[in-house]
């Protein structure tokens, strides 16, 4: 369950100031690739080292996903689950 999700733009404009986790790569109508969008985690100055660590965690199985290592994303997920029930 995500209470906001950012856009390219937005991430672009304030990722120096706040800690955001890359969500997925949807398709926008008008668009022909897909848009990244994210979940911000709140300001940076006041992120943990836990959670830069699980966002870190997250951007790995998400690009194995992306890369379609269905297995390799699986593990990844689950285990990020498993570490972060939150």
């Amino acid at each position: 369950f995500v209470d906001i999700i950012v856009g390219e733009d937005t991430y672009e404009q304030t990722k120096d100031y706040f800690t955001y986790m890359h969500i997925d790569r949807v398709q926008v109508k008008g668009k022909n690739q897909g848009v990244n969008i994210y979940m911000p985690l709140g300001e940076s100055s006041h992120t943990t080292s836990e959670e830069l660590t699980e966002v870190t965690n997250h951007h790995i199985a998400l690009n194995a996903y992306f890369k379609q290592e269905w297995v390799r994303a699986e593990n990844l997920f689950n285990e990020l689950i498993s570490n972060y029930p939150n």
